[in-house]
Parts: structure tokens; C-alpha cells; sequence
């Protein structure tokens, strides 16, 4: 299971001059069809992954939602790795350590995450509102458990103007939300 990042532009959106500003702040670009999500865009916009590696896992965006509580899956795999755990007969003692363990390596990895790249996530929304004059564009965050295509139903299209206190906003972002930031 991975986080994946993935957004949306506009009908119309000049494609050579999207790649070429996202190529700029380290992101790619990989048209994404997926039926799940087709049903929260309008016509002719635009979804692709701009994910350049593997996968966006450690990511900043919605971090203080993931370092509050876990999502239901991340609860259900969590009870699944104790039970495995007690089977093989760890002491509560050594769960409690491998717990905060894995805390503190979420944590690095957050932190690690915003010091090397995706602090660039607002920097990367304003550019392609201002450099290429889009009306809006669109960004979701999920956890996926298969393949792009399979997954998710985006619950919620919420839009917010680009000035709302993006950062943050970006920080306590819901997944499986289609974040739609308008230009100012």
C-alpha cells in the first residue's frame, strides 16, 4: 500500500507548458484514466500522476490528519501486524517499543519528506495557477492498495482560493478529496 498524488488541470491546459513547469519542481507527468475519479471531474479536464518516483509515501500533504490517527486501513493493518506480533510470541513489552518505533520512523520520515522536496507542493499549485494562467487546479491524496486505475472514490470535490492559507491547508488535507485551489 502506497500514497499516491495525483491532480487535475483544467480542459484546455497547454500540456507541453504543464510538463515543463512540473519537470521544474521535480515532478513528472503520467496521464491517469481511472472510473472512479471520472465521475467528480468535468468534461475535458485533465488527471495525471505527477509522482516522478515510486510513490508519494512520507509526503507532507495531509500529514497532521496521518499523525493524529491512522485511517481505517492503517488501523485494520496495524491490529493485523499485532496479532501477527503476539503469535509469534512478543511480550507487550517489545510491541510497545516496535510501536514507538514505528512512530518515531513516521515522524523521520515526515520530516525527511518536507526537508527534501514536497514543501515544493505549494510552490508547485501557485506556479500552475500563475505561470500558466489556469483558473484551477486540482490535487488528491490516497492510499492505494492497487493499481492507479482500480482506485479511489473520491468523496468530495471542495474548492478553496489559492491564498486560503494553502500550507496549511495542504498539511490537514483529507484523503480521497479532490482539492480544487483557484487562483486568487
Amino acid at each position: 500500500m502506497c500514497h499516491f498524488v495525483t491532480m487535475v488541470a483544467p480542459e484546455g491546459v497547454d500540456e507541453g507548458a504543464l510538463k515543463s513547469m512540473l519537470k521544474q519542481h521535480q515532478r513528472g507527468f503520467t496521464p491517469i484514466e481511472n472510473r472512479f475519479v471520472q465521475g467528480c471531474l468535468k468534461q475535458g479536464e485533465l488527471y495525471f500522476l505527477p509522482t516522478p518516483k515510486h510513490c508519494d509515501c512520507g509526503t507532507m500533504l495531509g500529514a497532521s490528519r496521518r499523525l493524529q490517527m491512522g485511517t481505517e486501513r492503517d488501523d485494520v493493518q496495524l491490529g493485523n501486524e499485532l496479532a501477527k506480533r503476539r503469535r509469534k510470541g512478543w511480550s507487550e513489552a517489545k510491541i510497545g517499543r516496535w510501536l514507538e518505533d514505528a512512530r518515531k520512523t513516521k515522524e523521520k520520515g515526515l520530516k525527511l519528506d518536507s526537508a527534501v522536496g514536497p514543501e515544493t507542493w505549494p510552490e508547485l499549485l501557485e506556479a500552475a495557477l500563475k505561470e500558466l494562467k489556469l483558473p484551477y487546479i486540482g490535487i488528491l491524496l490516497h492510499m492505494y492498495s492497487g493499481g492507479l486505475e482500480a482506485e479511489p472514490k473520491v468523496v468530495a470535490r471542495k474548492k478553496f482560493r489559492l491564498g486560503d492559507d494553502l500550507r496549511r491547508r495542504l498539511y490537514e488535507m483529507k484523503e480521497d478529496v479532490l482539492y480544487i485551489v483557484e487562483a486568487a
